[in-house]
């Protein structure tokens, strides 16, 4: 028999998605998938982008995009919800701040593996802000201007991709996002 949490169990969370003492897995492979769930409806696939430490599931620990709708906190799963996917690679990429002289600051997303007791893909995509002048670096959950923010959204919509449908109740709902 697996090794499982019986909290973890007790709320309907699958066994290998328990954390039951793994570490946390720092490298990310370029090509590795992350999943994000959204919820129903989105305007379009670059609002499930979110800068504010954006919660996704690693595909390396994951048996399926499914995965990521099942709730860690409450237990059952979650409806009304679809599943979006983008490789890590799609992260790459660096955006000036457009006031160089005054603002000389660059941003990069990166993504870290944050596992939860009963979530152990867990991982977030972070905002990383560079000071050019002075070479050090901070996660931030803000990016100013707005048009840097709008930059990066443009560039990740090449890569997001509809990993799962929009489901409610066990039944598919026919609407998808638009790009």
């Amino acid at each position: 028999m697996e090794p499982c949490d019986e909290e973890c169990s007790s709320k309907g969370i699958p066994t290998h998605l328990h954390q039951l003492g793994r570490p946390v897995v720092s490298g990310f492979s370029s090509d590795e998938l992350l999943y994000c769930r959204f919820k129903f409806p989105e305007a379009d696939l670059t609002s499930v982008i979110k800068f504010n430490r954006m919660s996704v599931n690693r595909g390396k620990f994951s048996e399926s995009p499914d995965d990521v709708l099942w709730n860690d906190k409450a237990g059952g799963r979650y409806e009304n919800f679809g599943v979006v996917q983008f490789q890590v690679s799609a992260l790459q990429g660096r955006w000036d701040h457009p006031n160089d002289k005054q603002f000389p600051v660059s941003y990069r997303l990166e993504p870290e593996h944050q596992p939860e007791r009963c979530n152990y893909p867990h991982s977030e995509v972070v905002t990383i802000e560079f000071n050019r002048e002075t070479g050090t670096s901070t996660s931030v959950s803000k990016i100013k201007p707005s048009s840097v923010k709008l930059e990066i959204r443009e560039h990740l919509q090449n890569f997001v991709t509809i990993a799962l449908p929009i489901e409610r109740s066990g039944e598919t709902l026919p609407v998808e996002p638009t790009r």
